[in-house]
């Protein structure tokens, strides 16, 4: 009698080990085949025409400098999270982050991260907050502007010379 139990039982851990693959395997399947891919547009730039306008002006700033202009870089591309016990919830933290310019030198080593603050940073103190100290956490000079129609370049020129 225990031999048939410990037989029936076996037959019910193959079987549902066999569903689970399957499961699995049918569900990676589906994944690419229930894409749309007219649901995806390229956009006509990857800054907003207020992010554009900076930019513009930043350029001019950093003329004749050795300086590149990294728009929009996720901050996980420039700031490594060090192995620990929160590693995970910490990556999360900064994986869909991003900086809206990042200036780099001639080797891309970020030396000065931009944020243009509009509206919208007034409902995101606590996101700010986290950037900030993030940046001085890692020694990252940090820039914040204030979005607006008109930027001096002198004006930007002159905070950029303070800082780097």
């Amino acid at each position: 009698m225990t031999n048939l139990i410990i037989i029936i039982v076996f037959i019910i851990v193959i079987f549902m080990l066999a569903v689970a693959i399957i499961a699995i395997i049918s569900k990676s399947d589906k994944s690419d085949k229930n894409i749309s891919y007219d649901n995806f547009i390229k956009l006509d730039s990857i800054l907003s025409e207020a992010e554009f306008n900076f930019y513009n002006v930043l350029n001019l700033a950093l003329q004749n400098s050795n300086f590149i202009i990294c728009p929009k870089v996720r901050i996980a591309d420039f700031i490594n999270v060090k192995s620990n016990k929160n590693f995970t919830s910490d990556l999360n933290r900064i994986k869909s982050k991003h900086v809206d310019f990042l200036i780099c030198n001639n080797r891309l080593k970020p030396l000065i991260a931009i944020e243009l603050d509009d509206k919208s940073h007034d409902k995101r103190i606590e996101r700010d907050n986290f950037i900030n100290e993030l940046y001085k956490s890692v020694n990252l000079n940090t820039l914040r502007i204030k979005n607006g129609q008109t930027y001096s370049v002198i004006e930007l020129r002159n905070k950029l010379k303070e800082i780097i």
